[in-house]
């Protein structure tokens, strides 16, 4: 499995390792930021970036890296995970099928995540009980762009993180059923959390009935 994404890919590798399924595969990943877009296109799509991040997004290579192109040949499966913004989830259905045609191989997408706002020592200092009943909105912009992508894309392309994480489409609780803080900046996981996305994802059949552990 290829793994192409920011932090949230990051992310998702640890939150498979948790779950154990990286006994079972063999994971590669590659960086790309969210500020440059997750995407497969020709590169007039580089207008919609920001000029002042531009240079930056060119050292990335996006796909055009001679060891991304190396990995999407040898890869089974290519998983792509970002904090999706509007502008890159609506090029996105060009880029997978871009993908797909070009590569051959299932294309997976990880929708974005939040928490709202979260201050991890303050919320560490609350007693056990207090802590259950906490939780956030999501942001409004997360939810939108969710949405769309769920729209989108069917339920064997996209797995929408948010909702496996927060049970909700609106908010989300803070701490795991024992306590622990799931998130320490509202956006990435702590080892729990991971945990906790984790048991959410195996209990997917795509997940259970392939990538279980022996």
């Amino acid at each position: 499995v290829l793994i192409v994404g920011d932090s949230f890919a990051k992310d998702l590798v640890n939150v498979i390792n948790e779950t154990g399924m990286l006994s079972g595969l063999q994971v590669s990943t590659h960086f790309i930021s969210s500020d440059c877009g997750n995407l497969y296109l020709h590169r007039s799509f580089t207008a919609s970036i920001q000029s002042s991040r531009r240079t930056a997004c060119e050292r990335t290579g996006w796909y055009e890296h001679d060891n991304l192109k190396r990995q999407l040949n040898e890869a089974d499966e290519i998983w792509l995970s970002s904090a999706w913004s509007p502008w890159v989830a609506a090029m996105l259905p060009e880029s997978t099928r871009n993908l797909r045609a070009e590569f051959n191989k299932p294309v997976l997408i990880f929708g974005s995540k939040n928490l709202g706002q979260v201050t991890a020592r303050t919320l560490l200092n609350l007693p056990i009980k207090a802590r259950f009943d906490m939780a956030n909105f999501i942001r409004s912009d997360v939810v939108a762009v969710n949405h769309q992508m769920r729209s989108t894309f069917s339920p064997e392309e996209f797995i929408d993180v948010s909702a496996l994480l927060c049970a909700s489409e609106l908010t989300c609780r803070l701490f795991d059923p024992n306590g622990y803080l799931l998130s320490y900046d509202g956006a990435h996981l702590t080892p729990e959390g991971a945990k906790h996305l984790g048991a959410q994802l195996m209990k997917q059949p795509r997940f259970r009935s392939v990538y279980v552990p022996n």
